[in-house]
């Protein structure tokens, strides 16, 4: 008796566990082929590969370095590594310049003026109004070519709405024209201006993380005009407004998408791309910079930059469930770079390069992996594959299934349609989803 109850009980543990094992393994691999639950982009301007593997090398980037080893990297490229409004338009389009035709950072207006690129300008579809017409939600903040506020199924604070290095230099004047909106929904605005931190609210101590200042150089970062960007009028103004603007526009990202739940949320940091021009020098000295006394007071400014960004991503990684995926994108690098100036002499020049960085981590993402001969314009279609959503066959790039677990690739095959720029649904792109629809 006591050995049949010793060998049902066997049995029974036996069945239990199998069935138990089974189970497992089908929630896993069917989680592992289902959409993810969210997409996070994370735009840096300007951040540089070799930048990233030194500090990562030297255990200084914690977050940069588990999203790297447990997700799949590649340095995408570019057409014009100076024309940032351009390149952020072939992200956000998956097409190149000649379909989408922005081609510089500014555009000139018919009043004389001068403003930064807009959406308007952009000939092409946008995904995140394919996105939304595929019933998908989403959210922006602070991306280039995003004024005025295209409509979307979510929200979006375009690269205008709130005071930043491009509304304060003095190459910009320009004034938003009647109706074109700074947000979407037009309420969003009054919400989020809580959120918004002005240049002067950065502390000194921050300050002092990144640079050694004197007094004169602190005023110059709080009172100071911040001038001509292209000419480096004024630095320390430049890095104090767009610190704060980066921190402004996380939090509002991570706001929206804690109230909203957005299958997508995006939104852009751009201090490397304001730290590398005037500062990559001390990060690779050349020549007699190393012995300079400015050396010593600029040395860090470079790499505490991109352990400021490592911080900001880890916040981000904090905020994600497990079933999420995270792309970090930069439209370009940065590196010095030797040319002969007038004298003829080879002098180092702190020069925009033309591979970025892209990392995709988290749900459906192969572990471990590198990617070679990736364009920018293949996040588009990426991301369409990733959601299962139908991509435009007049699409420039390709999306980068390489990047998927085997499982994940198998349920996300990309499929195709007729170019989403014939599509009547929503030729103004101001108006709303649903009005159009009701037509």
């Amino acid at each position: 008796m006591l050995v049949k109850t010793r060998l049902r009980l066997f049995v029974f543990g036996l069945c239990l566990s199998l069935c138990v094992a089974f189970l497992a393994s089908c929630g896993s691999g069917s989680n592992e082929a289902s959409d993810p639950s969210e997409i996070f982009i994370l735009g840096v301007s300007s951040l540089e590969w070799s930048r990233l593997d030194a500090l990562m090398d030297q255990g200084k980037l914690p977050n940069f370095s588990k999203i790297v080893k447990g997700g799949t990297r590649a340095d995408p490229q570019g057409e014009d590594p100076l024309a940032v409004a351009a390149l952020w338009a072939s992200i956000q389009s998956g097409k190149r310049d000649a379909k989408h035709q922005v081609y510089g950072n500014f555009e000139p207006m018919q009043n004389g003026l001068v403003c930064p690129a807009r959406s308007v300008s952009r000939l092409t579809t946008s995904i995140w109004q394919m996105l939304s017409r595929n019933g998908h939600s989403v959210a922006l903040v602070g991306l280039p070519v995003s004024f005025p506020a295209e409509v979307v199924r979510g929200q979006v604070v375009s690269n205008m709405a709130f005071p930043n290095r491009w509304s304060e230099t003095s190459e910009v004047s320009f004034h938003p024209q009647e109706g074109q909106r700074e947000t979407y929904p037009n309420a969003l605005f009054q919400e989020l201006k809580k959120l918004y931190r002005p240049a002067d609210s950065i502390s000194r101590e921050e300050l002092t993380r990144f640079f050694v200042l004197n007094e004169k150089e602190f005023s110059m970062a709080y009172d100071e005009p911040l001038g001509s960007i292209q000419h480096l009028d004024n630095p320390l103004r430049d890095f104090a407004l767009t610190h704060q603007t980066d921190l402004s526009y996380l939090d509002m990202a991570l706001y929206l998408k804690e109230h909203y739940h957005p299958e997508l949320t995006a939104c852009l940091l751009e201090l490397p791309a304001v730290v590398s021009p005037p500062y990559w020098y001390f990060v690779q000295p050349e020549g007699l910079i190393a012995q300079s006394p400015n050396y010593r007071r600029f040395r860090d400014t470079v790499n505490e930059t991109y352990r400021w960004i490592d911080e900001r991503l880890g916040t981000v990684l904090d905020a994600l469930d497990r079933n999420a995926t995270l792309i970090v994108v930069s439209e370009r690098g940065f590196g010095i770079e030797h040319v002969q100036n007038a004298e003829g002499e080879t002098v180092p020049l702190a020069q925009a390069k033309p591979n970025g960085v892209l990392i995709l981590y988290g749900h459906g993402i192969a572990k471990g992996k590198r990617l070679s001969f990736t364009k920018v314009y293949d996040l588009a279609p990426t991301i369409l594959s990733m959601e299962n959503t139908p991509i435009g066959d007049d699409l420039d790039g390709t999306p980068l299934t390489a990047a998927f677990t085997e499982t994940f690739a198998a349920a996300h095959k990309p499929r195709y349609r007729k170019s989403y720029d014939l599509d009547k649904l929503e030729d103004a792109r101001y108006e709303t989803i649903e009005s159009k629809k009701s037509q």
